[in-house]
């Protein structure tokens, strides 16, 4: 049996729909991703209801086409919200204090087919198709499933559980250093006497004058309420009946807004201002990143991506990452602190250390554990299973109510869809189609002069399809490989398809606007 796998995904201003052969030596590759559909729009559920259905129904001939006396086997893939748009799914059916319940307090529910999401929808059109009812009449269905490929048969989007996981512990790590640096700011301010060596310093003596400059202005306002306090009096002696009223009131006023003034300037003077990840331990974070050439995503949040997390998974590096607070703490804290203050400063940073660190490594064992190609057997599905439950209670320890629906995916579905497949996720995932985008981002730059969008897509399509023709990937003409002729085949059943894709895309990209996007659910 062939296995072969398709799916889409976002990227840039463009989304696209690709397919890989499964059973060969590199199935992520560049050379054996092939796009098959590619519109310039959002990947709303409108635009890919008036897209796609061509494509689907030639999907549903290939699930049931045989190549040389094998049946082929098809899987999907994409990110979350993808999946649940190809399903017509509205979001997770399970509440969020189910969610937030480990795996032991939850009831077992029966899994979702092709056959249950067709019968769901039937009652979510019975009910008026009311999508706010949805969770209760139909399970959460809103539409009919678009994608013609078995449930059991949709791959877990774990490259993208793994890249939002990831994010989130780094990001909670980087708000405890920060704390920290928060404590830290406040003691060295209060000490005062500091000469300005680096950036910190200069905070530092910023904050002094700032704080000082706010006792000033509270000492001017207070003084000048008790004058006008004083004067209010004075005022109803010295002023005629006919305008007592007015200039009371004037001064009544005045009084009034410097009570407020004063109000506000003792708030603020409570407050210390040290703008974020901006402390020497929480920057610090970043240069150790830096040594093992780890680089954030300036425009994405700081996000991390893929070959980046895998390499924040080694122990060596979260070794280095979590022995931060306590090392420049150290270094921080000079001889003038109090010893009282000294110790909580270092007992805090040494907690934050040891905490994260634990979670950290957890996250690392399932990280590992499902996120490669190779063959699993029961023995090692059974210590996966493991990591997960030990790494989601440390989770919900930390984030007892911000359990997601992809971690949902990973807690109850991850460990049956290994025992079914018998494989890494890696093999199967949404990972081969992300590193299209780099692709066609470089094609799409090659062509930047051309006129006309359409025209640019169709010569990108044009070359994208040369260059992952099995002939020219073999690089030979004749005899073809049974991979190659198969991969050829397919090629060529998708080619109508991509056509009617980019012919149709000029009236989609023109009505975008009128379309909509339907809200996503998801994290």
């Amino acid at each position: 049996m062939d296995k072969s796998r398709g799916g889409g995904d976002k990227g840039g201003s463009s989304f696209k729909m690709a397919f890989q052969i499964v059973n060969v030596e590199h199935p992520n590759s560049l050379r054996n991703t092939v796009v098959f559909a590619c519109f310039e729009a959002k990947d709303s559920l409108p635009n890919i209801q008036r897209v796609l259905p061509p494509t689907f129904q030639q999907i549903a001939k290939l699930g049931s086409a045989k190549w040389q006396q094998r049946s082929i086997r098809l899987f999907c893939f994409g990110d979350y919200e993808l999946l649940t748009k190809l399903y017509g799914i509205c979001g997770c059916n399970a509440s969020k204090a189910q969610m937030n319940e480990s795996w032991t307090e939850r009831d077992a529910y029966p899994s979702r087919t092709i056959e249950s999401i067709e019968a769901n929808y039937d009652r979510f059109l019975q009910d008026g198709g009311n999508q706010h009812r949805a969770k209760d009449v139909s399970c959460s269905i809103v539409h009919r499933p678009l994608m013609p490929i078995a449930i059991d048969h949709v791959i877990l989007p774990t490259l993208h559980i793994s890249l939002g996981v990831f994010k989130k512990l780094f990001d909670a790590f980087e708000s405890a250093c920060h704390r920290v640096d928060m404590q830290l700011f406040q003691v060295r301010v209060a000490t005062e006497g500091q000469e300005q060596k680096n950036y910190f310093d200069y905070r530092i003596r910023n904050e002094i004058e700032r704080q000082q400059k706010i006792q000033k202005d509270l000492e001017e306002k207070r003084l000048q309420l008790i004058d006008a306090e004083d004067e209010l009096p004075l005022h109803v002696l010295r002023t005629t009946k006919e305008d007592m009223d007015g200039a009371f009131l004037e001064i009544a006023n005045k009084a009034f807004r410097l009570q407020v003034e004063i109000s506000r300037l003792e708030k603020e003077a409570k407050t210390v201002e040290l703008p974020f990840a901006t402390g020497p331990i929480a920057s610090s974070l970043d240069t150790i990143l830096q040594q093992h050439r780890v680089q954030r995503q300036a425009y994405h949040g700081k996000a991390f991506v893929g070959n980046h997390v895998h390499k924040c998974c080694e122990p060596l590096v979260i070794k280095a990452l979590t022995a931060v607070p306590l090392e420049v703490a150290e270094k921080s804290l000079t001889d003038d602190i109090p010893l009282a203050a000294h110790d909580k400063l270092r007992r805090e940073a040494a907690h934050i250390g040891v905490h994260f660190q634990e979670l950290f490594m957890k996250f690392a064992d399932v990280h590992k554990g499902i996120n490669h190609s190779s063959a699993v057997t029961q023995q090692q599905i059974n210590c996966i299973e493991t990591s997960i439950r030990d790494f989601m209670a440390a989770y919900r320890q930390l984030f007892p109510d911000l359990i997601t629906p992809k971690l949902h995916l990973l807690e109850d579905h991850a460990v049956e869809q290994l025992t079914r497949s018998k494989v890494g996720f890696g093999l199967l995932n949404e990972q081969g189609g992300e590193l299209i985008h780099t692709e066609f981002n470089r094609t799409g730059r090659v062509v930047q002069g051309m006129r006309g969008e359409l025209q640019k897509l169709m010569a990108i399509m044009r070359r994208h399809h040369v260059a992952t023709t099995p002939e020219r990937v073999k690089k030979v003409l004749t005899p073809l490989t049974k991979v190659g002729s198969l991969l050829l085949q397919m090629t060529r059943l998708v080619t109508m398809s991509t056509a009617v894709v980019a012919v149709t895309i000029g009236a989609l990209s023109t009505n975008e606007g009128e379309e909509g996007e339907q809200g996503e659910g998801g994290e």
